[in-house]
């Protein structure tokens, strides 16, 4: 909705009224006190009766303002007051432990989270819950706060999404690599049925690839929905690190099949090195392939003799 300037003859007849300027004063400050971390002000102004869901030109209250630039003894002067909105929404959608979150302010986190009346499930404009809104930030502090928390979950299934699948889309591999140690890993899949360890080889993370490879039940040979699996996605992508990461491991579908696909698609792509390293593979496995059953046959040969 835009914004509606008021007739100038009631901005006129405001701007005459000195009760109102001195209110509107006291309002400015009292948002000025909560934002720079003024807490002996704010409780001073909030003692004169003033709003204490009052809003700024921004639509912030002051407890948005001290939750946001992490002012803990700022925000425990409004969560005391009886009438105060702890769940308002300010322009952005987002209420004051969000902003807190989004911001890293980890005790200010860990005061809201603990007052009665505060809500944990609720979600940002763009649909996305707290752990989320933590991991994109990067704040391995603030999530381990918000973990502490019994109605928050690591292996939460947020539909097409997860707090695994949201910290290797934002491309933080400390913070990935704190969620699986966490016990974060799940078979979610993104929209384009991408399991968490495809996407990370598509996202060109190594270190996470490898943890992820770490655990027996990872189907490494699954596919997207576009049959793409893990060892196609590599030579894709062209990270050499990850494609000895993938030959290494047993559970890698090796077959001649997908072998010749990836070799095809690493040379479309450009990278001839990675085509060559999975040539040599390719060569190996159908040559093991060919003795195989050239023994087969020559057993059953034995056997008819």
């Amino acid at each position: 909705m835009k914004n509606v300037s008021p007739p100038p003859c009631l901005v006129k007849f405001i701007s005459a009224s000195p009760r109102y300027t001195t209110k509107l004063n006291k309002v400015c400050q009292l948002h000025h006190a909560a934002a720079n971390g003024n807490a002996s002000t704010v409780r001073e102004l909030l003692e004169q009766e003033l709003n204490v869901n009052a809003r700024d030109c921004d639509g912030q209250t002051p407890l948005h303002l001290a939750a946001r630039n992490g002012h803990q003894e700022v925000v425990k002067v409004p969560i005391s007051q009886h009438d105060v909105d702890l769940n308002a929404w300010e322009p952005s959608h987002h209420t004051p432990l969000m902003c807190a979150v989004m911001s890293g302010a980890t005790e200010v986190v860990g005061l809201l989270l603990g007052t009665k009346g505060v809500e944990v499930d609720t979600t940002s404009h763009t649909q996305r819950p707290l752990l989320q809104l933590a991991i994109e930030g990067g704040h391995i502090d603030t999530i381990q706060r918000l973990l502490q928390d019994s109605r928050l979950d690591i292996s939460s299934n947020w539909g097409c999404n997860s707090p695994l699948l949201a910290s290797i889309w934002a491309g933080r591999d400390s913070v990935t690599l704190f969620v699986l140690s966490q016990g974060g890993l799940s078979d979610v899949r993104t929209p384009l049925g991408e399991s968490a360890l495809l996407l990370a080889i598509r996202k060109g993370s190594p270190a996470v690839v490898k943890e992820i490879l770490k655990d027996d039940t990872v189907v490494v040979n699954s596919t997207d929905h576009n049959g793409w699996n893990a060892i196609r996605c590599t030579a894709s992508e062209g990270n050499m690190e990850i494609v000895r990461i993938l030959l290494a491991d047993r559970s890698t579908d090796m077959s001649s099949v997908d072998l010749k696909d990836a070799v095809n698609i690493a040379r479309a792509r450009r990278h001839f090195t990675i085509a060559d390293v999975l040539k040599c593979r390719f060569l190996k496995t159908t040559r093991r392939g060919y003795s195989k059953r050239i023994e087969r046959l020559y057993m059953r040969h034995q056997m008819r003799v």
